[in-house]
């Protein structure tokens, strides 16, 4: 269950210091999916049909919130398609189920997912510094900082582990603030 105290100690931290309109959709969305892991968890067996639907649900509350989704891709010959609405959510959810649950895969072993998030995190907020959008990174700053203490029980001895609840969320939260950055990043090309 150490993946429970990451989720809601970072709900917590959010709401503390001020979440932005998009991340505090990516953070409200990962209740469904949360919960369903959370039960998984707690040994209430959750099939596997429900816990991808949970992940894509999230996601679409995401969309409904918030707005964001893949918009391109950079494959020319494919571009035009992005822009269907279908196409381009489609997409999006497929992307985010699948991170939500290769985050999942990766949990059984002492270290590899903390250590997966964090150098992931460290990438993504070097990527917006140098862009200039490091308002951006909140949110993925207060998850590392939750994974930091996560990884002083997970590694090198195992004690906990994220466990579904907190495996999914992470993926799910990486996902969606990529997303929303790719998003900005064409809303910053269409304006230069």
């Amino acid at each position: 269950l150490g993946g429970g105290a990451i989720i809601c100690g970072l709900w917590l931290t959010m709401l503390a210091m001020g979440a932005t309109a998009t991340q505090t959709s990516i953070l409200f969305a990962t209740f469904p999916l949360f919960t369903v892991g959370l039960l998984e968890d707690l040994g209430k067996h959750q099939s596997p049909r429900r816990r991808l639907a949970a992940a894509a649900f999230s996601g679409l509350l995401v969309v409904w919130f918030s707005g964001i989704q893949i918009d391109r891709i950079g494959v020319p010959l494919l571009e035009p398609f992005m822009a269907y609405l279908p196409i381009s959510v489609g997409l999006s959810i497929f992307v985010t189920v699948g991170l939500c649950h290769a985050f999942n895969l990766v949990d059984g072993l002492n270290g590899l997912s903390g250590s997966i998030t964090l150098t992931s995190i460290a990438g993504f907020v070097g990527v917006l510094a140098f862009a200039g959008a490091s308002d951006s990174s909140n949110l993925l700053l207060a998850l590392a900082g939750a994974v930091v203490g996560f990884l002083l029980f997970n590694f090198p001895h195992g004690r906990i582990f994220l466990g579904d609840a907190g495996a999914y969320c992470i993926g799910f939260i990486l996902a969606w603030s990529a997303i929303d950055q790719i998003g900005r990043a064409s809303c910053r090309e269409r304006v230069s």
